[in-house]
């Protein structure tokens, strides 16, 4: 059980790291 907690825990932080960069490539390509 803390195994899979620990996994979705990853992907969400990796899901907001994939957003954060996406918008910072939006920023860069806007200025």
């Amino acid at each position: 059980m803390i195994i899979k907690n620990h996994r979705s825990f990853l992907q969400i932080i990796l899901a907001k790291f994939i957003r954060l960069k996406s918008n910072y490539a939006k920023l860069k390509c806007t200025v």
